[in-house]
């Protein structure tokens, strides 16, 4: 990999020095069971759970994330992925850590310890809020160390305006996030090219791997949250989630980080 020898260099220099070819095989390992994990959950292939993710900068974006999941494991630095979105993504209607960022989180922290690295998933969704004014704050409200940014206001918002706003903030904070959203937008492609290297821009969208795996995947099926309507849970309604899908999520997101970890991974050993 073109960065593997500046990576190195940069490591050789850190107090903790760079990772050696037993903790590569420690990660390597790791990704493998977590991976592993998750397509026998949902009787999957990895082909199946990659449907949706788009990079609309072509392998370039890919590539980008690779070399920052390397930079922070070469450096043993921290590695924080910020969510920001409506009532949905804030789990209403399941538990707190039901809900998909948190498990996306649960999912991943052992690839990173055995990595080295520091890492967390913030929830920070609101519901029924679109992602302008907060986003103008957005340093405050996500914290200035991410290094990965989310958009999931899917049901609240559609605007260029507003969605060109929050990649623009994110750009501006000082680690310079990338930005992934969860549902893809038109306006992505047709008005924001100029964000789609410095940004990473990238979409993971599960809705196409769900409705092909939910017929045949028990672990996607019946995911009501009452017998009939209404629940009585005021927050257990339609357009939420129930926490099979929250679960399908935060995996379908965990297995996407984990393909470009491998990639880097492979690429130490070279």
């Amino acid at each position: 990999m073109r960065v593997l020898a500046a990576l190195c260099v940069v490591a050789l220099d850190a107090a903790r020095g760079a990772p050696d070819a037993a903790q590569v095989a420690r990660v390597q390992q790791q990704i493998a069971d977590t991976r592993r994990e998750i397509l026998e959950l949902y009787g999957a292939d990895l082909d199946g759970l990659s449907e949706g993710v788009v990079f609309p900068g072509g392998p370039q974006g890919r590539q980008q994330l690779v070399e920052r999941f390397l930079r922070a494991f070469a450096l043993g630095d921290s590695f924080v992925i910020a969510v920001g979105g409506m009532s949905d993504v804030a789990g209403h209607g399941n538990y707190f850590e039901e809900a998909y960022p948190n498990v996306c989180g649960d999912a991943l922290r052992p690839v990173f310890e055995a990595a080295g690295v520091r890492f967390q998933v913030r929830n920070m969704a609101m519901g029924g809020v679109p992602s302008f004014p907060n986003s103008v704050c957005m340093a405050d409200n996500f914290g200035g160390d991410a290094d990965v940014v989310v958009w999931d206001f899917r049901m609240v918002e559609r605007d260029v305006h507003k969605g060109e706003l929050f990649i623009r903030q994110a750009l501006l904070m000082p680690r310079a996030p990338f930005v992934m959203y969860k549902r893809y937008q038109s306006y992505l492609r047709k008005d924001l090219k100029y964000a789609w290297e410095p940004a990473g821009l990238h979409v993971v969208d599960e809705m196409a791997a769900y409705n092909k795996l939910k017929k045949r995947s028990p672990a996607l099926q019946n995911d009501r949250f009452c017998a009939k309507d209404p629940c009585p849970c005021p927050g257990q309604v339609r357009w939420h989630a129930g926490f099979k899908l929250q679960r399908f999520r935060g995996p379908r997101r965990a297995s996407h980080v984990s393909v470009r970890l491998q990639t880097g991974r492979t690429s130490t050993m070279a």
